[in-house]
């Protein structure tokens, strides 16, 4: 029989589970503030010491503002990011999870960096990670170091035998309009203290269709793809 993990009342998108090496599962997923398509998100994880049989929240690890604009996309206003509303992708911010040397807990998101919604810079990548199975989390750190107010989204994590850790993501830095995109990365060596500088992963830059109304008439309007993965 499937377990109940959220709160029913919740309105919540995109799990992401992983197993420690104890056994223990942990799931984390997105919940809206106050409800969809909300300006505020909730970074909430659930522990399961039991193999999956039945789950407890642990601490989140985070509420924070949202990434992007509320955009119209033909079946109601959703987060986005992007420059237009022509060209919007629709996105779940939801933490991508890995487990690393030690049991500890690491995780990727993406959110507004200054709070303030609809303008300025709307989207970056951070990290926080639990040695203390999700009781206690690391301070928010921003993962991508550009300068500019283009919109970077869509991380993924990764932890090799090594406990070398990697985190990619789509970024628009390069590009002043916030149209054009590729993927860049980052590594830490350290278990997730410290980070190398970013580097470009794609070779070449991606442009942006419209999406809204989608050129496809197959496919949801503003939808582009809400996940990566490593």
């Amino acid at each position: 029989t499937p377990a109940s993990i959220s709160n029913g009342s919740d309105s919540v998108q995109d799990s992401t589970p992983v197993v420690a090496p104890n056994g223990d599962v942990f799931v984390a997923y997105l919940r809206y503030v106050p409800s969809y398509p909300g300006t505020q998100s909730e970074q909430r994880v659930y522990r399961s010491t039991n193999g999956g049989t039945s789950y407890t929240a642990v601490t989140s690890i985070e509420t924070a503002t949202a990434p992007g604009h509320l955009v119209t996309c033909g079946f109601g206003s959703r987060p986005s990011v992007g420059p237009s509303a022509t060209t919007a992708f629709r996105i779940i911010n939801a933490a991508k999870l890995a487990m690393g040397a030690g049991g500890v807990l690491h995780a990727t998101w993406f959110r507004n960096p200054g709070g303030t919604f609809g303008s300025g810079d709307q989207s970056d990548v951070y990290y926080a990670r639990s040695s203390d199975n999700g009781a206690t989390w690391s301070t928010p750190v921003r993962i991508n170091d550009d300068a500019t107010t283009t919109d970077q989204w869509n991380p993924a994590i990764g932890i090799n035998a090594n406990n070398i850790i990697a985190i990619q993501w789509l970024d628009a830095r390069e590009d002043a309009g916030n149209s054009s995109y590729r993927a860049w990365g980052t590594i830490s060596y350290d278990g997730g203290t410290t980070w190398e500088p970013n580097f470009p992963i794609g070779d070449v830059m991606s442009g942006r269709a419209q999406t809204n109304p989608n050129f496809d008439p197959g496919i949801a309007d503003c939808y582009h793809g809400e996940y990566n993965t490593t």
